[in-house]
């Protein structure tokens, strides 16, 4: 699988200002999916289940690549102006694991702004995720993208730690209205407390949402990677900087 094409976009580096620690991207012209939601409202249904099955198939190329996301949420699903969806900020996961684990856990900014799409496994001990993680995160997203609310409405860090290892999924009626019934045996699948009761690859993600959305993937979609990444550190700044030159 070949990762940082047409529906990836790789972190190649981690910088910071006076101001704030932020990430370097590619570049593309379009709104996340958290903004649009907020500008436009829910998407509906086959819209919702489209864009989760799209990035579904780009994250099951970055997981072919042993490589996890751990911060899937819909600031991170990105609508291209040919509406098209990437993957943003692939290739994150071992660059901030230094920076996570220095700060305190209810106060560092990343932490805050993930907690309400992150699998309990992985707010118990990131150590411990896998590729299941993500999909319950896509899971997370999937509901936000059909209703425009986080999935458990919390007021803290420690409240969206607590619903999510201990609440009940919400009926998917209470999500969207007028959304079939038969979606609530998806969102419970990639919402699971337990990951052995979830999806268990992001293939099977989208054979389960594709039945909302009916067209099949374009070939455009499906992304292959020739060799799979170092694990962390500096072998995996030379990966990301080799697959740069690639896409000149």
């Amino acid at each position: 699988w070949k990762l940082g094409l047409s529906t990836i976009s790789t972190a190649s580096r981690l910088e910071s200002d006076a101001v704030d620690t932020f990430f370097v991207m590619g570049y593309a012209l379009g709104v996340d999916l958290d903004e649009w939601v907020h500008t436009n409202g829910p998407l509906s249904v086959r819209d919702a289940c489209r864009a989760a099955g799209r990035a579904a198939i780009a994250l099951h190329g970055v997981h072919s690549a042993k490589v996890l996301h751990l911060g899937v949420k819909p600031s991170n699903l990105f609508r291209s102006h040919e509406g098209s969806i990437i993957v943003m900020g692939c290739g994150m996961a071992p660059l901030i694991q230094d920076e996570l684990a220095r700060a305190d856990f209810t106060q560092n900014a990343l932490v805050k702004s993930s907690v309400d799409f992150m699998s309990p496994e992985q707010a118990r001990d990131a150590s411990q995720a896998d590729r299941r993680s993500d999909i319950y995160s896509l899971g997370c997203t999937l509901a936000f993208l059909l209703s425009g609310r986080r999935l458990f409405e919390t007021n803290s860090v420690m409240q969206a730690l607590v619903a999510h290892r201990e609440a009940a999924v919400p009926d998917v009626s209470r999500l969207a209205g007028g959304a079939p019934q038969t979606l609530n045996a998806v969102l419970a699948k990639l919402l699971a407390k337990d990951p052995a009761d979830r999806y268990q690859s992001m293939a099977e993600v989208v054979a389960g949402l594709q039945p909302f959305f009916g067209d099949k993937p374009a070939e455009g979609d499906i992304i292959a990677m020739p060799e799979a990444p170092p694990e962390s550190g500096n072998g995996m700044r030379s990966w990301l900087g080799s697959i740069r030159k690639r896409r000149k």
